[in-house]
This record gives C-alpha cells, structure tokens and sequence, in this order.
C-alpha cells in the first residue's frame, strides 16, 4: 500500500488504541476509533494489493451494531 488511502480519505494518521485491563473505557475507545476510520480501512482492504486481507472487512450491518 503506497499510503494513498490516507490521503484519499483525508485522515490523519492516528496510534493504535489498545485494550488496558485496567482502563475500563478502553475497548469502548478502540470501537470509537475503528468506527471513525471506516472509510480508510473499507478503502484499505478493498485495494487489489489487499486481497488477502478482504475477509476481514466488515459489512455495513457489521458497522452498525459497533
């Protein structure tokens, strides 16, 4: 991936949020980020380079109930 989908998709580049076992809101915070950059990584894993990758992506019924 030549990082054209971050620029298609006009985001910023962002740090991975991980789970905290002690950090009660942090899965909460994870979904937050993943549900803001859906149109990056459905960009993402829809690039021909991706292919192998694909049957990670979510479908919309999917993105709804996160």
């Amino acid at each position: 991936m030549d990082g054209n989908v971050i620029g298609t998709c006009k985001v910023t580049v962002l740090q991975l949020i991980q789970d905290v076992k002690t950090w009660w809101d942090s899965v909460y915070l994870m979904i937050q980020q993943l549900w803001l950059l859906e149109q990056p990584i459905d960009a993402f894993l829809d690039h021909p380079n991706n292919r192998d990758l694909k049957k990670y992506k979510l479908s919309q019924m999917e993105w709804n109930v996160l």
